[in-house]
């Protein structure tokens, strides 16, 4: 055992004198680009972010402050426009500054099930950006939802389980999405449970199971509503990838991953989805 131990010391004690230091490089600046997202569904007011990112520059010294807003920079002054697919409709979206982003009623511009949607942004300095979705046609339908909240944890918190199934429609592509809330009167809007997308590769026209797990506070009023979404596949890969870098954490090791993007010249998703809600009490019912 001594001579392997030995053998594996001057192993490496020959690898390590074989590095040298590298003098500091000049690394290329990496330029700023166009950031959009905007998610669309029928009977919704149409939302759509536009911001400038900040590439890190490898030439400068690290800065210890990583609040989301040093990383992307506002933008007030683009041309966004949204038109279907026949030029039948073309509308100009203006920013609304107490939105903070730019946005029109649903009577300003219809968005139709199954109709395709075209996307496009211009900013002064930067090329224009441009992205499309399909709208879902299939709106979700769920089977058997149930709402459990008979156990507890070590500090005396309720652990909510909502399980069911989702109903896929046959001879299709189809993706979903589900995440719950709780608007109790003592937590209004409380939601500690990422949201969960689903597709029906290998089960096309079967019933999808799902299960959620989350927690709730002790009190006893809890109304849960369950969001249950059809979406396209930008929707489902861009969450995909999110919900991928969150199981990461702050695990040293995981290899990095990039969010998907369907943004053609910069950055961001442009998606689609159909929604439909039920509503639960902490009793199940």
């Amino acid at each position: 055992m001594k001579t392997r131990v030995l053998g594996i010391l001057i192993m490496l004690t020959g690898v390590l004198s074989c590095i040298d230091d590298v003098d500091d490089l000049n690394l290329p600046k990496v330029e700023p680009k166009i950031v959009v997202q905007s998610f669309i569904c029928p009977n919704e007011s149409i939302k759509v972010m536009v911001w400038q990112s900040k590439p890190i520059n490898y030439n400068t010294p690290a800065i210890d402050d990583y609040s989301d807003e040093n990383n992307v920079i506002e933008v007030q002054n683009a041309l966004v426009v949204l038109k279907n697919t026949d030029g039948t409709q073309e509308v100009v979206i203006p920013f609304v500054n107490e939105l903070r982003m730019y946005t029109i009623s649903p009577a300003m511009f219809e968005i139709v099930m199954g109709g395709t949607y075209y996307l496009s942004v211009s900013v002064p300095g930067f090329d224009e950006v441009k992205a499309s979705t399909r709208v879902p046609s299939y709106a979700p339908i769920l089977m058997g939802v149930e709402l459990d909240t008979s156990k507890t944890d070590e500090w005396g918190d309720l652990q909510a389980i909502i399980s069911g199934s989702i109903v896929d429609e046959a001879s299709s592509a189809n993706f979903y999405a589900l995440f719950a809330f709780d608007f109790g009167e003592y937590s209004s809007g409380y939601n500690n449970n990422y949201l969960s997308v689903y597709n029906d590769l290998g089960c096309d026209g079967q019933n999808i199971p799902f299960r959620i797990d989350f927690s709730l506070s002790s009190y006893s009023d809890h109304r849960i509503r369950l969001y249950a979404l059809t979406v396209d596949k930008h929707y489902y890969k861009f969450h995909k990838s999110l919900n991928t870098v969150d199981d990461f954490g702050d695990n040293p090791f995981a290899e990095a991953t990039p969010l998907y993007s369907n943004i053609e010249g910069g950055l961001g998703v442009f998606a689609s989805y159909l929604s439909t809600v039920i509503i639960l009490s902490d009793k199940g019912q």
